[in-house]
C-alpha cells in the first residue's frame, strides 16, 4: 500500500504543483533474528512520539524455549533500544501485554517456565523508561486445587489509581477439572495485597480488566461448563475484587464465543465495549465482533466483522477513536490458507466506516495490537513470517511499505543553494530517471525529532524546487523516492530569511 504521487510527464516543461496537507508518518517494519519465531503482542505510542513494543521469541522450535522482548522506536519506527529475558533475568518467559506507567516506565504482564518445566507461573515485570529493570514478580499455587494448578498466567495489567497493579488471567488449564479467572490486586512494587477468583459456569478465564466508574472493575474473557461450548464472560467487581454482577454472552446460539478485550467509556452513559471471536463448530470458521453494553452489562448492540468470500476474521485488540469509533485489529484468513492482518474503522455505533486486510500471499500476517496516535493514524504490532511486525498508518489505513535502502547508480543529485532562506532546487542528474515517460516520485522532509513536514513544492522532469513555505529555522533531512527506491538521501538547512 504505497503512498506516491502520481506524475505523467506530458512534455519536457511540464510542471506539477504539489502541496502536501498535514501528513502522518506512515511506515511498515519487521525485526527478528534470523531461524526465530518472533512476534509483538502489544505496541504503545510513548511521549517521545516513538513506541514501545512488547513481545516474545519462541526460538528455532527445536528446543523448548520462550523470552519476551521489549523494544523502544523513535517516530520512524527505527530501533533505539531493546531488551529481552536475559537481561531481565526471566529466561523461559511470555509476555501477554504491557502498559505505560505514571513515572513514564513500562510494566509488564506474562508468565513464566524453567528449562525443565511445563508449570507457569504469573509475571510481573517493572521498567523504567529505558527498559531497565526495576523488579519483577512471580506468582505462583494461585489455583484452588493445585492438582490442576500447573498452568498460572497472566494476561492483562493496569496501573490503578493508588499506584499498585491489578491483572487478570488464569490458574489452571480447560482441560483440566480446574480452570478460575484470577483478579490479582499488587502495591506498586508487585506485593500481592489480594486475589480473588472466578468459575464462572465452572470453568473461567481473564482475557483484559480495566478500571471503570468508582473504582470497579471489569474483566472480560470466556467460560464453559466443558469445553469447548465457550461463553463470553463479563465480570463486575467492587475496588476489592467483590463480584458485582456476571453476564455470559454467546455470539450465535450454538456456536461458542471468546472474549478478548474490554473497554470502558467514561462519559454521562459510563458505557462498555466488548470486543470477542465467535466460531462455528464443525471447523466451520469464525467472526470478530463488538458488543456495546450499558453498566449492568446488558447488550445494546452487536456488530460483526468479516471481509466477504473470506473463511475466518479473528479480532485481538481494539481501540476508542478520537471521533468517538472505535479501531479493532486482527487476522482475516481466506480459502487457500492465506493469512493478513485484518483492520476495522467503525463509527460510534459499531457500523464499518472502512476496513482493508494487509499481506502478501505468500505469508503469514497477524495483528495483535492495535492503538490509535497522535496524528491520528494508527500504529499496529502482530508478526510477519517468524518477525516482530509494526505498522504505522495514516488515518485511513494507508501506510508506505518497506522501502529499499540504497541511492540508485548512477544518480548523482545536488541541491542549490544550501543553506536556503527562501527557495531550493533539488536537481536530478540520471539518465534513466529522465527518460521515464510516466513515473511515480515522492519527497519528504523530517525535522531533527523525526517528524514529516507539509511541504510546497514544484517538480518537473528533472528537478524539484522546494519553496520554504511554513518551515521554521534549522536542519531538515530529506528522502525522495521513486518505485520503492530512495534515489537520493540527505541535509537541507533552512536560513534566516
Amino acid at each position: 500500500m504505497k503512498s506516491f504521487y502520481n506524475i505523467t510527464v506530458l512534455f519536457a516543461l511540464a510542471i506539477v504543483y504539489i502541496n502536501t496537507h498535514a501528513q502522518s508518518i506512515t511506515f511498515e517494519k519487521t525485526f527478528g533474528d534470523n531461524g526465530c519465531n518472533e512476534s509483538g503482542s502489544c505496541v504503545r505510542q510513548t511521549s517521545d512520539g516513538g513506541y514501545i513494543i512488547l513481545g516474545t521469541n519462541t526460538g528455532d522450535g527445536t528446543t523448548i524455549f520462550a523470552a519476551l522482548i521489549l523494544i523502544k522506536t523513535d517516530s520512524l519506527g527505527n530501533i533505539v533500544w531493546s531488551k529481552d529475558a536475559f537481561e531481565y533475568g526471566v529466561l523461559f518467559s511470555w509476555a501477554n501485554n504491557l502498559e505505560i506507567t505514571s513515572d513514564g516506565g513500562y510494566i509488564i504482564v506474562g508468565s513464566i517456565s524453567d528449562a525443565n518445566s511445563t508449570v507457569r507461573d504469573v509475571l510481573l515485570i517493572k521498567t523504567d523508561s529505558l527498559g531497565n529493570k526495576e523488579w519483577h514478580q512471580t506468582y505462583d499455587s494461585l489455583s484452588s486445587d493445585m492438582q490442576y494448578g500447573s498452568h498460572e498466567e497472566g494476561r492483562d495489567v493496569k496501573q490503578t489509581n493508588d499506584g499498585g497493579y491489578i491483572l487478570t488471567g488464569v490458574a489452571g488449564s480447560m482441560g483440566a477439572a480446574s480452570c478460575e479467572m484470577i483478579i490479582l490486586k499488587t502495591d506498586s512494587t508487585g506485593n500481592k495485597l489480594w486475589l480473588k477468583k472466578y468459575t464462572g459456569l465452572g470453568k473461567a478465564i481473564g482475557n483484559s480488566i480495566v478500571e471503570c466508574e468508582n473504582g470497579n472493575y471489569l474483566i472480560l474473557g470466556y467460560t464453559t461448563l466443558s469445553a469447548p461450548d465457550y461463553l463470553m464472560y463479563l465480570v463486575k467487581t467492587d475496588a476489592n475484587g467483590n463480584k458485582i454482577w456476571d453476564k455470559t454472552y454467546n455470539w450465535n446460539l450454538g456456536d461458542f464465543t471468546m472474549g478478548i478485550d474490554v473497554k470502558f467509556k467514561n462519559n454521562v452513559n459510563g458505557e462498555y465495549f466488548l470486543l470477542g471471536n465467535g466460531h462455528y463448530f464443525g471447523n466451520q470458521g469464525a467472526e470478530m465482533f463488538l458488543i456495546k453494553t450499558d453498566t449492568t452489562g446488558n447488550n445494546i448492540w452487536q456488530k460483526n466483522y468479516k471481509i466477504n468470500n473470506s473463511y475466518s476474521s479473528l479480532g485481538y485488540d481494539f481501540d476508542i477513536t478520537e471521533d468517538g469509533g472505535f479501531v479493532l485489529a486482527g487476522t482475516i484468513s481466506f480459502f487457500d490458507n492465506n493469512i493478513d492482518v485484518y483492520m476495522v474503522k467503525t463509527d460510534s455505533a459499531g457500523n464499518i466506516t472502512w476496513d482493508i486486510n494487509i499481506g502478501d500471499s505468500s505469508m503469514f500476517e497477524g495483528a495483535y495490537s492495535i492503538r490509535q496516535t497522535t496524528d491520528k493514524g494508527y500504529i499496529i504490532t502482530g508478526g510477519k513470517n517468524g518477525c516482530v511486525y509494526l505498522i504505522k498508518t495514516d488515518s485511513i489505513g494507508h501506510f508506505t511499505t518497506e522501502i529499499n535502502e540504497f541511492i540508485l547508480e548512477n544518480s548523482m543529485i545536488n541541491v542549490y543553494p544550501n543553506p536556503f532562506n527562501v527557495e531550493t532546487t533539488i536537481n536530478i542528474n540520471n539518465d534513466s530517471f529522465r527518460r521515464d515517460k510516466e513515473f511515480k516520485i515522492k519527497l519528504i522532509l523530517y525535522d531533527i525529532l523525526g517528524k514529516e513536514q507539509d511541504l510546497s513544492y514544484k517538480f518537473d522532469k528533472s528537478s524539484i524546487k522546494l519553496m520554504r513555505g511554513n518551515l521554521k529555522n534549522g536542519i531538515y533531512f530529506y528522502k525522495i523516492i521513486s518505485e520503492n527506491n530512495i534515489i537520493d538521501a540527505g541535509k537541507i538547512v533552512v536560513n534566516q530569511p
